[in-house]
């Protein structure tokens, strides 16, 4: 057997194991919390300036702050969702805390019926995707790594977002056009992005995010706290359990 000690299965060739009677197991919810609490971190680095006295600061300078930095306040914008697995679903409930909207796109019903709620313990609207780009004023990115999903946000997406938009991925580089959008950065289509994940990773010296304004690149930390390595090494567990 295989014991993945994450959530992602893209690095394991789950069809050669498959044929051979190999079983793979991983911890699919092991480090949801940590990236939904990640997210928001993200989030609050991007839109809401944080200003660090190190020392003594004049009166004119410390007035100077108070009069030109903004910050993005989250109560009242929406936050939209793309990917309503368990991570999306954790960002939306922390978001709809934070009295925002919250709208997501998924290829299932996760809501269940109506209203909106069904599955979800917290108020969130199916939309479509058109309706998702258009609306959200946080576009956050919470799917799989599928084919079908290279390049999932692109120029034509970038062209629909609000000027005032944030994106954060979180999930998998390939899903975001980089070049499209170092485009829409630069032009100042969008207001600022954060990305934790890259195509590929590291990112090459030639990476057209480089450099950009109002962009985060990290290198793929929203897992990386303690209590989320501590529950992903309880895979060894599920391994020895499945052997006996």
């Amino acid at each position: 057997m295989v014991g993945r000690a994450g959530v992602g299965l893209d690095n394991i060739d789950q069809p050669a194991c498959a044929a051979r009677g190999v079983k793979v197991l991983s911890t699919p919810a092991a480090n949801t919390r940590a990236v939904c609490e990640y997210v928001f971190n993200l989030i609050f680095r991007l839109g809401r300036p944080l200003v660090n006295l190190t020392g003594p600061t004049s009166e004119k300078d410390f007035h100077s702050y108070r009069k030109t930095v903004r910050g993005l306040e989250m109560a009242g914008t929406t936050m939209g969702i793309l990917g309503m697995g368990r991570i999306g679903r954790g960002v939306g409930k922390i978001a709809w805390a934070m009295k925002m909207d919250v709208i997501y796109n998924d290829l299932v019903d996760v809501a269940g019926n109506a209203d909106g709620k069904g599955g979800l313990d917290f108020p969130a609207r199916s939309v479509s995707k058109e309706e998702l780009y258009e609306k959200a004023d946080v576009l956050t990115l919470h799917v799989d790594y599928q084919p079908q999903n290279k390049h999932l946000v692109n120029a034509e997406v970038l062209a629909k977002l609000k000027t005032g938009a944030y994106v954060l991925n979180t999930c998998r580089g390939e899903v975001v056009d980089a070049y499209a959008l170092a485009a829409a950065l630069k032009t100042h289509r969008i207001a600022g992005a954060a990305l934790d994940v890259h195509e590929p990773e590291p990112p090459p010296a030639d990476y057209p995010l480089w450099g950009c304004p109002n962009v985060i690149l990290a290198p793929h930390l929203a897992a990386r706290t303690q209590g989320a390595m501590d529950a992903m090494s309880w895979v060894a567990r599920d391994v020895v359990e499945f052997l006996k």
